[in-house]
């Protein structure tokens, strides 16, 4: 899906396999209510403040770079998505590092990350709450054994 205004695409979207389904059916149930934004395309590191044409140019070669046709594998967009933060943020929030957790089988275990660098403070806890998506299986490892 894209806005085309006859010399470029300025939106370029990949629906979910929901969306997808949701909008073949055709009976308006399709209604978005989210969205995430990313520009994984983009080499921030060829900004250049010493460009010799003054700061007009500093971004010129990111300008000039070709733009990623959408695509849904997953695994291969989204890498940096977009985020809003609250005016006068000097610090990214990161997530401080969770434990290494075990698990027999039938277990479970509360996980309370703390936001590290939050709202310009110190550790804070997100009021509504974290939501944890694993795409690298490699960055886990999960052992079967029967007892």
């Amino acid at each position: 899906m894209g806005y085309l205004d006859n010399s470029v695409v300025t939106v370029d979207a990949i629906l979910t396999k929901k969306g997808r389904e949701l909008l073949a059916r055709g009976d308006g149930s399709f209604n978005p209510t989210q969205f995430a934004l990313a520009d994984d395309e983009i080499d921030y590191t060829l900004y250049n403040p010493s460009h010799p044409d003054g700061s007009a140019y500093y971004g010129e070669a990111i300008e000039a770079m070709p733009l990623l046709e959408a695509f849904p594998d997953e695994n291969q967009i989204m890498k940096y998505k977009l985020t809003t933060l609250p005016r006068g943020t000097a610090r990214l929030p990161i997530l401080a590092s969770v434990a290494s957790i075990s698990l027999k089988q039938g277990q479970s275990q509360a996980v309370t990350p703390e936001t590290l660098n939050y709202l310009g403070g110190g550790n804070t806890t997100e009021t509504n709450g974290y939501v944890f998506t694993i795409a690298d299986a490699s960055s886990i490892s999960i052992h079967w054994s029967r007892n």
